[in-house]
Protein backbone atom coordinates (compact mmCIF):
# COMPACT_ATOMS: atom_id res chain seq x y z
CA UNK A 1 0.00 0.00 0.00
CA UNK A 2 1.36 3.43 -0.40
CA UNK A 3 1.89 5.86 1.40
CA UNK A 4 -0.08 9.50 1.45
CA UNK A 5 2.95 12.43 0.62
CA UNK A 6 2.28 15.43 3.35
CA UNK A 7 3.71 17.36 0.72
CA UNK A 8 2.13 16.87 -2.74
CA UNK A 9 4.34 17.10 -5.64
CA UNK A 10 3.15 18.21 -9.04
CA UNK A 11 3.46 16.11 -12.06
CA UNK A 12 2.90 17.66 -15.95
CA UNK A 13 2.88 21.29 -16.76
CA UNK A 14 1.34 23.79 -14.50
CA UNK A 15 -2.13 25.04 -15.88
CA UNK A 16 -1.77 28.68 -17.75
CA UNK A 17 -3.85 31.44 -15.55
CA UNK A 18 -6.96 31.74 -16.98
CA UNK A 19 -7.85 34.28 -19.30
CA UNK A 20 -10.83 36.90 -18.64
CA UNK A 21 -12.07 36.16 -21.67
CA UNK A 22 -12.18 33.06 -20.79
CA UNK A 23 -15.20 33.72 -18.09
CA UNK A 24 -17.96 35.51 -20.54
CA UNK A 25 -17.59 32.41 -22.68
CA UNK A 26 -18.24 30.26 -20.17
CA UNK A 27 -21.52 32.42 -18.30
CA UNK A 28 -22.91 32.24 -22.17
CA UNK A 29 -22.73 28.31 -21.99
CA UNK A 30 -24.21 28.62 -18.90
CA UNK A 31 -27.09 31.01 -19.88
CA UNK A 32 -28.23 28.33 -22.37
CA UNK A 33 -28.76 25.42 -19.94
CA UNK A 34 -32.44 25.62 -18.49
CA UNK A 35 -33.06 23.32 -15.35
CA UNK A 36 -35.49 23.60 -12.84
CA UNK A 37 -33.41 21.20 -10.45
CA UNK A 38 -31.43 21.77 -7.55
CA UNK A 39 -28.41 23.17 -8.27
CA UNK A 40 -26.70 22.49 -4.65
CA UNK A 41 -27.00 19.86 -2.48
CA UNK A 42 -26.42 19.79 1.43
CA UNK A 43 -25.44 16.62 2.41
CA UNK A 44 -26.10 15.41 6.12
CA UNK A 45 -24.04 12.21 7.89
CA UNK A 46 -27.86 12.54 9.93
CA UNK A 47 -31.33 13.64 10.47
CA UNK A 48 -29.64 15.39 13.75
CA UNK A 49 -27.15 17.58 11.19
CA UNK A 50 -30.63 19.29 9.97
CA UNK A 51 -29.98 22.09 12.74
CA UNK A 52 -26.50 22.76 11.49
CA UNK A 53 -27.36 22.93 8.05
CA UNK A 54 -30.25 24.89 7.86
CA UNK A 55 -28.40 28.21 8.29
CA UNK A 56 -26.88 26.94 4.51
CA UNK A 57 -30.30 26.32 3.10
CA UNK A 58 -31.58 29.80 4.09
CA UNK A 59 -28.69 31.55 2.84
CA UNK A 60 -29.31 30.07 -0.52
CA UNK A 61 -32.98 30.54 -0.52
CA UNK A 62 -32.06 34.71 0.46
CA UNK A 63 -29.73 34.58 -2.90
CA UNK A 64 -32.26 32.60 -5.21
CA UNK A 65 -30.14 29.67 -5.23
CA UNK A 66 -31.79 25.88 -5.54
CA UNK A 67 -30.67 23.20 -3.35
CA UNK A 68 -32.04 20.46 -1.84
CA UNK A 69 -30.91 18.26 1.43
CA UNK A 70 -30.00 14.44 1.60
Amino acid sequence: MSEISEDPVPTGEPLPPASPATMPAVEEAFDEIDVDEPLVGIIMGSKSDKPKMQPAGAALHEVGIRYECG
